[in-house]
């Protein structure tokens, strides 16, 4: 299992925010939602940082294409 995590809470915060396309209500649930994941991110195969996007989509196409060999 893949993991894509957000840089730091903060930064998935801004983001959320940024985009404008939900209500803080609801930001603030994903919010939670995200942080109660991180607690369980030791069960995860692998873990992707979404720091820059392209890096990201690079890895995790990595990651893919190595299990399936």
């Amino acid at each position: 299992m893949i993991y894509i995590a957000p840089p730091s809470i903060e930064i998935l915060r801004e983001r959320l925010i940024g985009r404008g396309t939900e209500n803080i209500e609801t930001i603030e649930n994903r919010l939670k939602i995200a942080s109660d994941e991180l607690k369980k991110i030791d069960f995860y195969d692998y873990v992707v940082v979404n720091d820059n996007l392209e890096e990201a989509i690079n890895k995790t196409k990595n990651i893919i294409l190595n299990e399936t060999k």
